[in-house]
C-alpha cells in the first residue's frame, strides 16, 4: 500500500508541475509582451497579431513611413561676435594721462580723440627744434639763389642761341641743353631734400606734441585702462580696447560644414519680438576643409542691428552675451526616409527595423546613409518604402 501510495503521490506532482509550468508559458506569452516578441525575432520567427492596436493591454506604436523633408530648418544657439579688435595705446614713453575720453560701450567715429596725456618737453627737444628751423631756412635762401643763377644763364644762352652766327648754333644749342639738364636735376633734387626737411619736422613735432590716441575706425569700446589723472604710462601700454561694429558676425554653434552652404539665408530669433534674416558669408567648406567648424553669419540687411539693439534695449557688450536661435537649413539629404535612430536595431553589424506587415512584425533589414545626422536621426537608403510601418518611436 506504501508503495502504491507513493506512486500515486510522485504521479500527482508531476501531473500539478506540468500544469504550473504550462501556466508560467502561458502567462509568458499573454502577458509579458517585450520578452516574447524579443524572443521571437531573436529566433526568426513572425509573430501573427489578431489585434494590431494592442496586445495584452500593451500599446503598440506603429509609425508610417513617409518621405521627408531633409531640407527642414532645424534650430541652433548663436551667438554675437565682434571679430576685428585693436588695442590703443600711447606712442611714446614716460608720458602722463591727461585724460579719457570714452566709456565701457561707448560708440566712437574714425578720428575721435579717445585718450590724450600731459606732456612738457625737455630743453634739448626745443633746441633741437629751433636747430632744425634754421637748417630750413638756410636749405630755402640756398635753393632761392641757385634756381635763380641757372634760370639766368640759361636766359643769357637762349638769347645767344637767337644771334648765334651758323658756326656757332650747335655750341650754343648744347651748352643749353646741358644747363636745362642741370636746372632739371636741381629741382628734383631740391624736392627730396625737402621732403626730407618735412619728414624731420614732422618727427620733431610728434615728439613734442602731446601724445593722442585717435580712433582708427568706427566701433564700440569694449575695455578702459583703470587709469586716472596724471597716471605713468609705458610705451605701447593697452589704455582702450576698440571693436570694429561692422566686423559683426553671427556663428551658430556645431554645424556641420556639410550641410550648411555659403550664402544660405535663413531666421534668426533673438527674442519673440526681434527677428531677422542672416547669410552664411564664410564656413570652412567653401575653403575645402572639413569637420564641424566655426559658420560666419550677417545680417541680410545691416540697418536689423541698429533696430534689434533698439528694441531690445540693449547696447553692443551686451549682444554679445546675448544666446539667440537660429534655424538654418540642412541641405545634406533632400527628400528621403528619415527615423528616429531607436527604431533601429542591429543583428552583429546589420541595421533592421521591426516592420508591420499583413497583420505580422518582423525584421525588415535596411542600408544606412554613410553619414551621421544630428539630433539623433538617421537616413535610410534602402530597405522601405513610403506607406510601411514600422513598430517604434517618433
Amino acid at each position: 500500500m506504501k508503495s502504491l501510495y507513493g506512486r500515486l503521490t510522485m504521479t500527482a506532482c508531476v501531473v500539478m508541475a506540468v500544469l504550473l509550468l504550462s501556466a508560467c508559458s502561458r502567462t509568458q506569452i499573454s502577458y509579458n509582451f517585450d520578452e516574447s516578441l524579443d524572443a521571437a525575432i531573436a529566433d526568426g520567427f513572425i509573430m501573427p497579431l489578431d489585434n494590431v492596436g494592442a496586445v495584452a493591454g500593451r500599446e503598440l506604436n506603429l509609425i508610417e513611413v513617409t518621405i521627408a523633408d531633409g531640407s527642414a530648418p532645424r534650430p541652433t544657439t548663436v551667438t554675437a561676435h565682434l571679430i576685428i579688435r585693436e588695442d590703443l595705446g600711447f606712442k611714446h614713453a614716460d608720458r602722463y594721462l591727461d585724460n579719457i575720453y570714452v566709456e565701457l560701450g561707448q560708440l566712437v567715429s574714425a578720428g575721435d580723440v579717445i585718450a590724450s596725456t600731459i606732456y612738457e618737453p625737455p630743453d634739448i627737444l626745443l633746441a633741437q627744434q629751433r636747430l632744425l628751423r634754421q637748417e630750413l631756412a638756410r636749405f630755402e635762401a640756398d635753393t632761392a639763389v641757385e634756381y635763380s643763377r641757372l634760370r639766368s644763364e640759361i636766359e643769357e644762352l637762349r638769347l645767344a642761341l637767337a644771334f648765334a652766327a651758323d658756326d656757332e648754333w650747335e655750341r650754343y644749342s648744347l651748352r643749353l641743353s646741358l644747363y636745362e639738364l642741370r636746372l632739371e636735376n636741381f629741382l628734383l633734387n631740391s624736392r627730396r631734400e625737402r621732403e626730407n626737411f618735412r619728414r624731420r619736422q614732422a618727427d620733431m613735432y610728434d615728439m613734442l606734441a602731446v601724445d593722442q590716441i585717435i580712433a582708427p575706425f568706427c566701433g564700440v569700446i569694449t575695455f578702459v585702462a583703470n587709469a586716472t589723472h596724471g597716471a605713468t604710462l609705458l610705451e605701447g601700454q593697452r589704455v582702450v580696447t576698440i571693436a570694429d561694429t561692422s566686423s559683426l558676425y553671427f556663428i551658430p554653434s556645431l554645424v556641420p560644414n556639410t550641410v550648411v552652404r555659403y550664402g544660405d539665408v535663413f531666421l534668426l530669433q533673438v527674442t519673440d519680438v526681434a527677428e531677422f534674416y542672416v547669410r552664411v558669408v564664410g564656413d570652412n567648406f567653401a575653403a575645402g576643409l572639413s569637420g564641424h567648424t566655426r559658420h560666419y553669419l550677417a545680417p541680410v540687411n545691416p540697418a536689423d542691428i541698429d533696430a534689434l539693439l533698439y528694441a531690445i534695449d540693449y547696447d553692443w557688450l551686451e549682444l554679445e552675451r546675448l544666446r539667440m536661435r537660429a534655424y538654418p537649413t540642412w541641405n545634406m539629404f533632400g527628400e528621403g526616409i528619415l527615423m528616429s535612430d531607436r527604431n533601429i536595431h542591429y543583428d552583429g553589424y546589420r541595421p533592421f527595423v521591426l516592420a508591420y506587415e499583413n497583420g505580422s512584425i518582423g525584421r525588415r533589414f535596411v542600408t544606412l546613409a554613410p553619414y551621421s545626422l544630428p539630433m539623433r536621426y538617421v537616413y535610410i537608403i534602402s530597405g522601405l518604402e513610403p506607406g510601411q510601418w514600422v513598430v517604434g518611436h517618433d
